[in-house]
């Protein structure tokens, strides 16, 4: 019995330790169990190929074909077959040129090869409108590059807001024990005052109070701890357990600073992704526009045929196709340059919007800083405040209300100040995320081809 009760003992002290967690150890825990992030891999496997499906296009594309037939005559009772061998190979540039090798195999007729050389003369001789494709899915590529940045960043930052929330909570249940302590206290010296009929029955019953409202406000502040405890396992997606934050608000105020107006536009310009994609929308408009004025033009196109094994068949071709006021393509030009002007002035409004918000977030947080610092100042003024009343209540010169009135009044302070600290720090998190410098700060390094 005495075993069995030593091996629970080892069992409880082992399943009952904390999980100590610093932030850094939180932001590698997000890296490797976030399930967005796993998702958003999976997706960049996806759009990294789609890019190599464009660049394919102007690769050697080869197949191969086969057919045999078998016609049963049942009349003459003759039976007659088919077989043929279609090797296909082709092969295109930028510049309207295609070429292709088809060496026909038949089982009868032998061994008939076939090149074929296709140049565009007019229209579809633009590398730039025929590599327009290609140029739109790197283009795309790089959003998608951005979108990845972006999901990896926000869920650091969301793991940062909820240790900053933690670590919030857990100061506010200490003050609050803090606050009961003191309350007990002058509980207990009321009680022996009342005993002795030093002070009244209402000194007493609001000492009661006092300690009742103490143990209110600790229930609840609890109840947030455990709430956004939760919230970070969540987000980290390991299993329930018992966790404790290493971390110091201060010191992950100290991981921070408030950039200047030009640096936050700077890295808003770069990163924000809206703005990015109406820049590479302007990139594939100018495309689009090149298109179809391209097919404005006469379509000459020069098509030889030999037979490297006859040179003798040969033949040569000329195509021409003139379009003759084709209204539905004149008509797509003017869309192209709609969309060009109306993309042009989302851009610009983009960028006034951009520069607003830069500028309202830096001044916001110099103006929270400022904040932090004068309720610091006040906090500890009413700290040194309680501890020179503490006395005075102790010989009765002030009266539980009042000296109750006064811990309260320290405990707003020190809940405003928690509260702005954590305002402060979730703003700064939230602006490095859009700034695009989280994965930067905490040493994320993506590989060049992510």
């Amino acid at each position: 019995m005495a075993k069995v009760n030593f091996l629970f003992t080892i069992y409880f002290f082992l399943t009952s330790q904390c999980l100590g967690l610093s932030l850094d150890e939180a932001v590698r825990l997000t890296l490797k169990n976030n399930f967005e992030i796993q998702s958003a891999e999976l997706d960049r496997i996806n759009q990294r190929f789609a890019v190599k499906v464009s660049q394919d296009q102007f690769n050697w594309q080869n197949g191969i074909t086969g057919e045999s037939t078998l016609l049963d005559a049942s009349e003459s009772n003759v039976v007659s077959s088919s077989t043929s061998i279609t090797p296909e190979s082709s092969i295109q540039s930028a510049y309207g040129t295609k070429l292709s090798f088809e060496p026909h195999l038949h089982w009868d007729d032998g061994f008939q090869p076939e090149i074929v050389l296709e140049q565009h003369l007019i229209r579809g001789t633009n590398p730039n409108v025929n590599l327009a494709e290609l140029r739109n899915a790197i283009d795309q590529n790089k959003i998608d590059q951005l979108n990845y940045k972006h999901t990896i960043s926000q869920a650091i930052s969301d793991t940062l807001i909820a240790y900053v929330d933690i670590l919030t909570t857990k100061r506010k249940v200490s003050a609050i024990k803090r606050t009961m302590t003191v309350n007990r206290n002058n509980l207990d010296a009321t009680k022996i005052k009342f005993k002795f009929g030093e002070t009244s029955q209402t000194e007493l019953v609001n000492n009661r109070i006092a300690l009742s409202e103490s143990l209110s406000s600790l229930s609840n502040a609890e109840a947030e701890f455990e709430s956004n405890t939760n919230t970070l396992l969540d987000l980290l997606d390991i299993k329930r357990t018992d966790i404790t934050v290493t971390d110091s608000l201060a010191s992950i105020r100290n991981r921070f600073k408030i950039p200047t107006e030009m640096e936050v536009l700077r890295a808003l310009l770069e990163n924000n992704i809206d703005y990015q994609s109406l820049k590479i929308t302007a990139n594939k408009n100018q495309r689009t526009l090149l298109k179809v004025k391209d097919d404005l033009k006469p379509d000459l196109t020069l098509t030889g045929t030999t037979n490297p094994t006859d040179p003798s068949d040969s033949r040569l071709s000329i195509h021409l196709d003139v379009p003759i006021h084709d209204i539905n393509r004149e008509q797509s030009v003017v869309n192209a340059k709609v969309d060009i002007q109306k993309n042009e002035a989302d851009i610009k409004r983009k960028e006034i919007e951009l520069t607003n918000h830069a500028r309202n977030l830096v001044q916001e947080l110099i103006y929270l800083d400022k904040s932090i610092q004068a309720q610091e100042k006040q906090v500890k003024m009413r700290v040194d405040l309680l501890q020179k009343n503490q006395l005075r209540f102790n010989n009765g010169f002030i009266s539980t209300f009042e000296f109750t009135e006064q811990i309260n009044e320290k405990e707003e302070a020190v809940d405003e100040l928690n509260n702005s600290i954590t305002t402060f720090a979730s703003k700064l998190i939230n602006l490095y995320n859009e700034m695009g410098l989280t994965l930067e700060q905490w040493h994320v390094n993506l590989p060049k081809d992510f």
